[in-house]
């Protein structure tokens, strides 16, 4: 068991690049860290300094859809949402119950509704 421990040491000195295809499961930017689960279904963990964040932060973000297209420029999810809201008409919104949150219950699965 002492001779795996002192194997491992020996090659986390060891840097080379290489290129992994997974999905990143989980980011913890005051920790530094991220894990990503690879197509096979391994899990991986691992760390940025505070310089690659910033790196990251400079560089454009693309991503592959789920079709294989490339998308470059990604808007944030909020302005996604604000789009959508805005195409939908007044009179749809006006179908939306004010009581949506405080009723999801009754909304969804027919429970009785809270007053």
């Amino acid at each position: 068991m002492a001779e795996r421990a002192r194997s491992v040491k020996k090659s986390s000195r060891h840097r080379e690049r290489i290129e992994l295809r997974g999905e990143v499961r989980a980011a913890d930017l005051d920790d530094h860290s991220f894990s990503v689960r690879l197509d096979d279904g391994t899990r991986i963990r691992a760390s940025f300094t505070p310089e690659q964040e910033e790196a990251i932060k400079a560089e454009s973000i693309s991503v592959e859809t789920t079709t294989g297209q490339i998308v470059t420029e990604v808007k944030p999810i909020w302005e996604a949402v604000l789009e959508i809201g805005a195409s939908v008409p007044e009179q749809e919104w006006a179908k939306v119950p004010k009581d949506g949150a405080k009723n999801l219950h009754h909304y969804l699965y027919g429970a009785p509704k809270e007053e």
